[in-house]
């Protein structure tokens, strides 16, 4: 709901620092925080700061949700990567693959 980058930012590093604190402690099974984190993170930097900058990070959150992906195959996780890896490589963001955050 911000409607400024420096609003955002904030919010932005404190949802990051919750999400990985809850990714880091909680069971293998439990895809939310890895799921939510990467959709959010990249949706919330494509809004405020361009493509470019948004697929700048795409790698790593494609990276963390293929190795979360084969620890607990899911289809929740099966989306999250195809949403993160054809953004990544096309600039696309497929809403088809489930709801935009932003």
């Amino acid at each position: 709901m911000a409607s400024s980058w420096d609003e955002a930012e904030v919010l932005l590093v404190e949802a990051i620092d919750t999400l990985r604190t809850l990714n880091g402690t909680s069971d293998v099974e439990d895809t939310y925080p890895i799921v939510t984190l990467s959709e959010g993170h990249i949706s919330i930097v494509r809004k405020f700061r361009g493509v470019e900058a948004a697929q700048e990070i795409t790698q790593q959150y494609a990276n963390e949700l293929f190795v979360a992906h084969k620890k607990h195959p899911n289809n929740r996780l099966e989306t999250a990567v195809q949403k993160v890896v054809t953004f990544g490589t096309s600039g696309v963001w497929n809403k088809s693959y489930g709801p935009d955050i932003v």
